[in-house]
């Protein structure tokens, strides 16, 4: 069994792909612990790389638990800070009459 430790939220866990018990479990637990941490992980990555955009990002970071992001790099925090504050300024748009 190889010890890990998730990318984004730094969590230490255990993972084999080569490993019968982990065989039939999902490849992105190499770098992630758990599904959450995978979603959003794709989301920023997707949005980083301009393939969704901030609107469709926005919406996939809400339906995540964002907390595990205090235990996170400050880069990541930037970029999430970031594209919240993306929302912010499109609903100030809309306000203006």
């Amino acid at each position: 069994m190889a010890k890990r430790e998730c990318l984004l939220c730094h969590v230490t866990y255990d993972y084999c792909p080569y490993c019968e018990k982990d065989r039939n479990k999902p490849r992105w637990m190499v770098m992630l612990h758990d599904e959450n941490c995978h979603n959003i992980f794709d989301a920023l990555q997707r949005n980083y790389t301009h393939k969704d955009t901030d609107e469709v990002t926005i919406a996939k970071l809400k339906s995540c638990d964002l907390s595990v992001l205090e235990k996170s790099t400050e880069a990541v925090q930037n970029q999430v800070k970031e594209i919240f504050a993306k929302e912010i300024k499109e609903e100030n748009k809309q306000e203006e009459p």
